[in-house]
């Protein structure tokens, strides 16, 4: 699948989480569109992507078509976590191109403290 792995699981607390690493393509993304409906949705989806070192163009595009039909499913918030100041630039045109609220921080601990903070909404 590309050179990048990809895993996606539903948390005991409902959530959808994918762990990325690697280069992201566009396959990468018709996988995490495939899981989060097969998983049934949620309306919180982490992304661990700590380890990802990059994407191609088009990944960007098939994110942001991918999220916004998420988001007729329920879902209201990305949560990302990103170090790549390049990976972290393709996720902002997703979240502008999808108009999904999608929060991007640096670690474990502020993904989950964002998580709280939006159910507590």
């Amino acid at each position: 699948m590309g050179e990048a792995t990809q895993r996606t699981r539903r948390r005991a607390d409902g959530i959808i989480e994918t762990t990325v690493e690697g280069r992201v393509l566009t396959e990468h993304v018709e996988a995490w569109k495939r899981d989060f409906n097969l998983l049934g949705g949620s309306a919180v989806w982490l992304f661990l992507a700590e380890k990802a070192t990059g994407y191609d163009t088009a990944a960007v595009d098939s994110a942001a078509e991918g999220f916004k039909e998420a988001q007729k499913r329920g879902l209201n918030l990305i949560v990302a976590i990103i170090t790549s100041r390049m990976v972290r630039m393709g996720a902002r045109l997703v979240a502008m191109f999808s108009k999904i609220d999608m929060q991007i921080v640096e670690t474990r601990a502020a993904a989950e403290a964002a998580i709280q903070k939006a159910r507590r909404k």
